[in-house]
């Protein structure tokens, strides 16, 4: 399992680290925690909501390019 920290997670969604932080609280995309408290995000559960705000921007009309959602 890999493990993307909030900055990487915020990078692929183009969200800021503290949205991302947001959307842990209100149970919407859950972190995992270290022994630190530090919160980490399971790639795969990131990718496939990434995926799923891909395709509501398609449906809203948004323009989604590809190559900036990578």
């Amino acid at each position: 399992m890999v493990m993307l920290a909030p900055k990487d997670v915020g990078r692929r969604l183009r969200l800021s680290v503290s949205r991302i932080v947001q959307l842990d609280r209100e149970g919407i995309l859950l972190a995992r925690r270290d022994s630190s408290g530090r919160r980490f995000y399971d790639a795969d559960v990131v990718e496939v909501f990434a995926q799923m705000r891909e395709a509501q921007a398609r449906q809203r009309g948004d323009d989604v390019r590809p190559e900036e959602m990578a």
